[in-house]
């Protein structure tokens, strides 16, 4: 095995038993701002009542288009049904929404030198408080040999780290996350505009499983309308996003609950590591899939 290589092991299968050792459940019910990816795009009612039996389809449409068409051209098509064009351009060109990390740009994001008009007119970040503390080697990230690795669009019990020639178990999990431990950690990736707060789930301090715990709640919340319509968005950029949604979904019940925010990282959603960033918090390092 060389340095670089995990070990080959099977697809953790974990079963959480013990102190704090469950994974929430992900965020299901919308808010009144939430984009149903039916409603403005499929011209169908979104499922609210729960998981239906997996099923796959063998030509999985996107959030533009209707259920006998996958071509993303049919966009305008159906968002003419709820919305005259004057109200696309206007929303097009409102500002990103408050939870919107004030030095996002979309398109530094996606690798543009021309950056965002309108990043400076925003509110200032927040800073953290993990000023002199280390993060713990699991997840310490290392360009030549990173410690860990997660599908951001699984469930954390698919985590895994180099350290360990075995399965991730629970009491892995209880460990800190920095040391000498936080009561709180803000984390943040520059291909993601919302930050991700860590709060303690016990007075000692933010452990592994409360770090994932964020993580995986903040990539499986649905988007709203100011996520989707606002002068940061383009058209090229929801189409991308578009088609990071159709290649996560897997059934269509999954498809039926729309866009999330994980969908945002597009196709750089493997997490290996994080590092110290600016003002006190971490950053994500993540890579394409």
């Amino acid at each position: 095995m060389t340095p670089a290589a995990f070990p080959a092991l099977a697809p953790p299968a974990i079963t959480m038993q013990g102190p704090g050792d469950s994974w929430p459940q992900r965020p299901e019910e919308p808010d009144q701002d939430w984009v149903r990816v039916s409603q403005y795009f499929n011209g169908e009612e979104d499922n609210m009542e729960g998981w239906p039996p997996t099923r796959t389809i063998s030509r999985p449409h996107t959030p533009f288009s209707s259920s006998n068409t996958s071509s993303p051209s049919s966009f305008g098509s159906h968002i003419s049904r709820s919305r005259s064009l004057r109200s696309v351009h206007d929303e097009n060109a409102k500002r990103p929404p408050r939870e919107w990390r004030a030095d996002f740009s979309m398109a530094r994001s996606l690798g543009s030198s021309l950056g965002s008009m309108f990043t400076k007119a925003r509110s200032a970040s927040i800073s953290g408080s993990s000023e002199g503390s280390k993060l713990h080697p699991y997840i310490r990230y290392s360009s030549v040999s990173p410690g860990m690795h997660l599908d951001l669009r699984k469930n954390p019990s698919t985590l895994r780290f180099r350290a360990l020639e075995r399965e991730v178990n629970p009491w892995d999990l209880t460990r800190f996350a920095c040391e000498p431990p936080v009561a709180g950690m803000r984390v943040y990736s520059n291909h993601y505009p919302w930050h991700i707060d860590v709060e303690s789930s016990n007075p000692a301090g933010v452990t592994l499983h409360d770090l994932f715990s964020a993580i995986w709640l903040s990539m499986m919340t649905p988007i709203s309308q100011a996520d989707w319509w606002n002068n940061e968005m383009d058209e090229i950029t929801r189409e991308r996003i578009a088609r990071s949604w159709a290649e996560r979904c897997i059934d269509e019940g999954e498809r039926q609950k729309g866009v999330r925010r994980v969908d945002f990282l597009m196709d750089r959603c493997v997490l290996l590591g994080l590092e110290r960033g600016r003002e006190g918090m971490w950053e994500m390092k993540v890579k394409r899939q």
